[in-house]
């Protein structure tokens, strides 16, 4: 486990509240030191930012370091139907760092009451996560004590 600078390079979003981009801060990525069951190097990485400061933890993904995978997320809103599918395609995976193409595409948000951190309608954003190596962190696995 590590603590890398993210910097948010957005592609395409047409998504109203956009998703932050450019220089996000620290933040920490599990990288895994042996191949998963399907034989692919993989790393736990959070897939979004939330605003400094805030009490709540970015969400988190498993993803492959050699190879694209997709996954559909259900609303974290509760009683809300809308979904989204996350689309992970991995650039670079070296010392230096770690670079990650996610493509998120939300449907049937519009019918969900938003908070100011939800997507108001349907819309897609194409990011690259550009995750570059810090140092690594103490033992124990606990993601706020590498922070």
């Amino acid at each position: 486990m590590g603590q890398y600078a993210l910097f948010v390079e957005t592609l395409h979003d047409d998504c109203m509240p956009a998703f932050p981009s450019g220089d996000l801060g620290r933040v920490v990525v599990a990288v895994a030191t042996d191949l998963g069951a399907d034989g692919h190097a993989t790393a736990n990485i959070p897939t979004s930012v939330v605003p400094e400061g805030s009490p709540f933890q970015p969400p988190r993904s498993d993803i492959s370091l050699s190879a694209p995978m997709g996954f559909d997320l259900p609303s974290p809103t509760p009683g809300c139907s809308a979904q989204s599918h996350l689309e992970v395609t991995p650039l670079a995976a070296n010392s230096a760092g770690i670079d990650v193409e996610c493509e998120q595409t939300f449907t049937g948000s519009g019918a969900c009451q938003a908070d100011e951190l939800s997507v108001r309608s349907d819309c897609t954003a194409d990011r690259i996560f550009h995750f570059k190596w810090l140092r690594a962190c103490p033992p124990g696995n606990v993601v706020a004590d590498c922070l």
